[in-house]
């Protein structure tokens, strides 16, 4: 969709907003089986990533929680 001319842009600030509490809740829930299943998951595909992208990655997924990072982080080294 194009912009209207003159129109003012800037970036959306999302510093304050928690992106991360949502998912850690849920893998917390979550029987040992579902956390390693979700992380085989996440792994398969995030394996084609290249390493500076997974290890990006893994960083969101610690932010989460350190444990759903490790069970990632495992399931990426199988």
């Amino acid at each position: 969709m194009p912009v209207e001319e003159d129109a003012w842009i800037k970036p959306h600030d999302s510093a304050d907003e928690d992106n991360y509490s949502q998912a850690g809740d849920l893998f917390r829930i979550m029987s040992h089986d579902q956390q390693e299943q979700l992380a085989a998951n996440i792994a398969e595909g995030l394996g084609q990533a290249s390493a500076d992208i997974q290890k990006r990655m893994l960083e969101h997924f610690k932010l989460a929680d350190p444990d759903y990072e490790q069970a990632v982080r495992k399931a990426l080294s199988q």
